[in-house]
């Protein structure tokens, strides 16, 4: 006897089922563990600072979501996958992140390897999941985050105001620069007809130059000004 295996609800088809209150107590076994294991897998993120155990911690982390997939995969076969718990989603390899890691897309790997951007930032739905309940730890990391995410916020506004009044520099100095040429070739008074005649040429071709790039960069920058 001590060697008979015995199946749960799930590793049994439905037909062969013959009480329903089993299958009921396995759904609330599941439901814990899938959310124990969404709490173990936030916490495994929370506490991989030191070097020397990230590589331990990753294996952790992987056999942590293994088990929480097994998990819901086994309340969908007991109760259909309208049946369990919303809060209780797919969870994808890019979902397996900390707080701070952004998400980027499959197509996005390459070329934010070679950008200094940061680029946008999203919390992965499992920190989402944990807003309802009594996490204090959770809930205090999700404060420090939600700030480090207002002061980027504010940081890149900021950048914005600069860049435009940038913008704006570069359009009034090529306009100046301009007016100045322009000036310029009316002041030479004391030089030779042939002289006068060159400058003048030299002179009005600058301010030309200077007028044309004004356009150029007033027509880049006209929906952002």
């Amino acid at each position: 006897p001590e060697t008979i295996k015995l199946f749960l609800p799930s590793q049994i088809p439905a037909e062969y089922r013959v009480q329903n209150t089993i299958v009921d107590i396995e759904v609330k076994l599941r439901v814990g563990q899938a959310f124990d294991a969404l709490s173990s897998l936030r916490s495994q993120h929370m506490h991989t600072h030191a070097m020397a155990l990230i590589e331990s911690a990753k294996r952790k982390t992987a056999s942590i979501a293994t088990k929480y997939t097994v998990s819901c995969q086994t309340l969908i076969s007991l109760v259909g996958l309208d049946g369990i718990d919303p809060q209780l989603k797919e969870l994808r390899d890019r979902d397996v992140r900390t707080l701070s890691d952004p998400e980027i897309s499959e197509d996005k790997q390459d070329s934010h390897t070679q950008n200094l951007g940061e680029g946008s930032r999203a919390l992965s739905w499992i920190w989402m999941s944990a807003a309802g309940n009594g996490d204090n730890e959770t809930h205090e990391a999700l404060r420090v985050e939600w700030m480090k995410l207002r002061a980027r916020k504010e940081r890149w506004r900021e950048e914005v105001l600069l860049l435009c009044e940038e913008m704006r520099r570069v359009l009034a100095f090529c306009e100046h620069r301009e007016a100045w040429w322009i000036d310029l070739s009316h002041s030479q008074t004391s030089l030779s007809l042939p002289q006068l005649e060159g400058n003048k040429a030299y002179t009005l071709r600058q301010a030309s130059l200077q007028q044309s790039r004004q356009k150029h960069f007033q027509s880049l920058w006209n929906n952002i000004l």
